[in-house]
């Protein structure tokens, strides 16, 4: 397993509300393509995306109110954020 440091330091809520936000829209724009594909091409949803995208939407909430708070106290916010990479052979599940 290899664990990769993504995000580390301390920010201005501008700053923090930039990265924070790049990255959860970049995760709804890839779950909601993912889902429009499953729609054309199976006349379906794809369920575990439309799973993820309440996820990262109601997270995408908490992430907001926590940044309204650090502005509305002057304060910054220090984010660390890293990922885990594992090899696997089993099926994909792409719940990311």
């Amino acid at each position: 397993m290899d664990k990769i440091e993504i995000i580390k330091g301390t920010y201005s809520p501008e700053e923090a509300k930039e990265i924070l936000f790049n990255i959860i829209n970049s995760k709804l724009d890839f779950h909601n393509m993912k889902n429009v594909s499953s729609q054309i091409r199976y006349n379906q949803p794809e369920a575990s995306s439309e799973k993820r995208i309440e996820e990262l939407n109601n997270s995408f909430k908490k992430i907001q109110q926590v940044i309204a708070k650090a502005a509305e106290d002057n304060q910054n916010l220090t984010i660390n954020s890293s990922i885990e990479l594992t090899l696997s052979s089993s099926k994909a599940d792409n719940i990311a």
